[in-house]
């Protein structure tokens, strides 16, 4: 994109909007593997595990917090590179 002449601004937004759109979408499933684990472990081993509101929230900021801090890491390296190095 950087090489077709779109401006910088742009393609963070872009980059940033993808990767929230990848944690969430990755979020979802692991969400769901994840409480059938816990019950899965509270039957067998007869542990009292419950995956809570608060445990849940905070799995979720941290994944999407990887993700944009993954995405930043990139976008340097794109803001540092040249248009005309990128064909």
């Amino acid at each position: 994109m950087k090489a077709l002449g779109y401006p910088q601004r742009y393609i963070s937004g872009t980059v940033i909007m993808q990767a929230t759109a990848i944690a969430v979408m990755g979020y979802l499933p692991g969400l769901l593997v994840a409480s059938v684990g816990y019950d899965f472990t509270t039957r067998l081993a007869h542990i009292p595990m419950r995956l809570g509101v608060s445990e849940a929230a905070t799995v979720f900021v941290l994944a999407v917090g990887m993700c944009v801090a993954a995405a930043s890491t990139a976008l340097r390296k794109v803001a540092r590179a040249a248009p005309a190095d990128l064909f």
